[in-house]
């Protein structure tokens, strides 16, 4: 995230989640209905952890 003081804006650059084996699957013809997968709850990012 970058903050600029001078024009009052902030940039969030965001990660989007991406299910990797469902992609595979679509790509091998092997369509399979969608599961209902556990979805972490969004949260505050730690600066401390990214360090």
């Amino acid at each position: 995230m970058g903050l600029n003081n001078v024009r009052q804006r902030v940039t969030i650059k965001l990660t989007p989640r991406i299910d990797l084996q469902a992609l595979a699957n679509k790509l091998e013809g092997n369509e399979v209905g969608k599961k209902k997968n556990f979805v972490p709850l969004p949260r505050f990012i730690n600066t401390r952890e990214m360090k």
